[in-house]
């Protein structure tokens, strides 16, 4: 009989890893923060920038690139705008980046699909670990919209937010609001 499980040890030095990635976002995080860079998640609302939508559509699923996954249909706020978690997330997100190590494909994500952007509507866990990973596509289930065009006095920048609450790096509390 073959068993495919892994041994203690090296499941012991997986979740290590997986600690050690989640640590190493945080940090990435931080910097940011520290430079005045941290925004949140493109929204699908601001996308579309009250232009309506005028057809939609079920594409079936498909791999799509994960570098034009651009946002959230809801601006998921447990992500920031490189789709890197939040404090919150910290033992699903490990849970589930150990189940990919260890060979465990994930569910087909669910995006809506607007001009060659992607906005995830649920996956958002999934589309973080497919960053960190490298992964250059992800499996998704699309729905795409068409908007009206856009008026060019209607387009504006995405508002940038400051992060509130404690901000800590390697143990060190650097910020709290």
């Amino acid at each position: 009989m073959n068993d495919n499980r892994m041994n203690p040890v090296d499941q012991d030095l997986m979740a290590i890893d997986a600690r050690l990635e989640f640590r190493r976002m945080r940090q990435m995080i931080a910097r940011l923060f520290l430079g005045k860079r941290q925004t949140s998640l493109l929204t699908l609302d601001h996308y579309r920038d009250s232009r309506k939508i005028i057809n939609k559509q079920k594409m079936g699923t498909q791999a799509i690139p994960v570098q034009q996954i651009k946002g959230s249909v809801t601006g998921y706020a447990d992500y920031d705008a490189d789709f890197y978690p939040q404090y919150g997330t910290r033992e699903v997100w490990t849970r589930r980046y150990l189940a990919r190590l260890n060979g465990d494909s994930a569910p087909a994500i669910k995006v809506v699909k607007v001009d060659d952007s992607y906005f995830v509507e649920e996956g958002h866990i999934d589309v973080s670990i497919a960053r960190v990973m490298g992964q250059g596509y992800i499996d998704a289930q699309i729905t795409e919209i068409e908007l009206e065009a856009a008026s060019p006095q209607t387009t504006q920048p995405m508002p940038e937010k400051r992060v509130t609450g404690s901000f800590e790096v390697e143990g060190r509390q650097l910020f709290e609001s």
